[in-house]
């Protein structure tokens, strides 16, 4: 009987011990901090003492990346919590206890930083790896152009063609002539739409002089749109009233001057069919939506241009705003029964779907769907 005794007594706390002891690795013990530099790349490791669980919340633009570690605690060994860094990155980590989780609050220096999170290589714990944003070289707004387009004059006496002619002078600031070697005239780029109903001329390094005036260039063949200024360039858009186009350019340097001659013949309307005739009030309407139409394209067209601008300098949820408001503009008047889908909405939808994926991608987030379903919604 004293032997029963003894057993139990002996016992008894090899039975007990177990269960304090997984009581108290029940919770994820955060033991140290280390960061590591391999170039422009940072890594943030946080070592612990058994796999972690947890979940982020970002806000980049705000610099900010947190990780609330679930039923964990600090087990540092001077206390603190915090973990300053001297980094051109990241400026440290705040380790607040928030019921039983402890969440880490990262204080980035940089807004759009990409990041990752995985599983350390060796023991437990995670490694945050921080990517700066990709340096996208900006175009210097301060640049003078090196030419002004002094005027456009249209020419209208062939019978057989239009000419349009661009006169130039030198700019005021003349100071990159030297570097530009010997040209003397501006280049020039045209962009004609897939129906040839409309001609874009671009002047690169171009600005128009103060009030130059474009209102009443008008022929059987072209017609003038706009003139849009942008930056150290000059978009010019006419309207093509013209079928079997053909355009032919020749240039003056000495005369600084660029020439388009438009070849083809006007579009008339044909009543051999019997087909009745407009009146001269509907043919005035009819005329005046399809300058809308076309306004409506160079708009949509610089939409993108500004959605695109918005990508490059890496504000993706405003580039993925403008593209799909490109969309919206754009199928205004297609229905059912109307006309086709604005062939620049489509562009948009695709655009908004490839950049949604980017801006995923370089978060290192896994819920691609979103940008699947971008792409699917793009292809209906």
């Amino acid at each position: 009987m004293n032997l029963l005794r003894f057993l139990i007594f002996f016992l008894l706390p090899g039975w007990i011990l177990p269960i304090q002891v997984a009581a108290q690795e029940s919770a994820l013990l955060i033991q140290s901090v280390e960061l590591i530099r391999r170039g422009k790349q940072v890594s943030i490791h946080l070592l612990t003492n058994g796999a972690p669980v947890y979940e982020v919340n970002e806000n980049l633009q705000a610099k900010t990346l947190v990780i609330k570690f679930q039923n964990a605690r600090l087990d540092f060994v001077d206390g603190r919590k915090e973990r300053l860094f001297n980094d051109e990155q990241i400026a440290g980590i705040r380790f607040n206890k928030v019921d039983d989780a402890i969440w880490a609050q990262f204080k980035l220096r940089l807004s759009e930083l990409s990041y990752e999170i995985e599983p350390l290589s060796e023991g437990d714990g995670i490694a945050v790896i921080l990517r700066p944003p990709r340096s996208v070289e900006k175009i210097d707004e301060v640049i003078p152009p090196l030419f002004e387009l002094s005027s456009v004059a249209l020419d209208s006496t062939k019978p057989d063609s239009s000419i349009i002619r661009f006169n130039f002078i030198n700019a005021p600031s003349q100071g990159r002539l030297k570097e530009a070697g010997n040209t003397f005239i501006p280049r020039i780029f045209l962009l004609e739409s897939v129906d040839q109903n409309l001609l874009t001329v671009r002047f690169p390094e171009t600005m128009p002089i103060e009030n130059l005036e474009l209102l009443k260039l008008e022929d059987s063949r072209v017609r003038f749109l706009a003139t849009r200024p942008e930056v150290n360039q000059t978009l010019i858009d006419f309207e093509l009233l013209v079928e079997d186009l053909r355009i032919e350019r020749t240039s003056d340097i000495e005369k600084k001057t660029w020439q388009l001659e438009v070849f083809g013949s006007p579009k008339v309307a044909d009543n051999a069919s019997g087909v009745v005739e407009l009146t001269e009030e509907e043919q005035k309407a009819a005329a005046k939506a399809e300058r809308a139409r076309l306004r409506r394209r160079l708009t949509l067209k610089s939409m993108l241009q500004e959605a695109e601008n918005a990508f490059r300098d890496g504000m993706y949820d405003e580039a993925i705003k403008q593209f799909r408001a490109v969309y919206t503009l754009g199928k205004m008047d297609a229905g059912e029964f109307k006309e086709p889908l604005e062939p620049f909405a489509i562009q948009a939808m695709f655009r908004a779907a490839d950049v949604l994926y980017t801006m995923l991608e370089r978060s290192g987030a896994k819920n691609h769907h979103r940008s699947i379903d971008a792409f699917k919604t793009a292809v209906r």
